[in-house]
């Protein structure tokens, strides 16, 4: 659920100028202030597609349950940035 706050405060964070690196460093910053350890920010996927820059983060979070039972969920979230310039 955390990841998925960060991912979509990216289009507010990073509005107009969008690059690789302001990405990345936002999403550095977003992952420590929420404390996300599930994901590690370096494993995001950005790419840029025409003016637009696309996020994208699939993981599986592993939680006990009771005794030797847990569950493994799969995360899959992807947003997508516009651009006004940037490189």
């Amino acid at each position: 659920l955390n990841v998925s706050k960060v991912f979509d405060s990216l289009k507010s964070e990073t509005e107009g100028s969008v690059s690789a690196q302001s990405i990345r460093s936002s999403l550095e910053r977003r992952f420590g202030i929420d404390d996300i350890h599930s994901l590690d920010w370096h494993d995001v996927e950005i790419t840029r597609e025409g003016t637009a820059w696309t996020v994208h983060a699939a993981y599986d979070a592993q939680t006990p349950f009771i005794s030797n039972v847990g569950f493994v969920v799969h995360f899959e979230k992807t947003v997508t940035l516009s651009t006004t310039g940037g490189a």
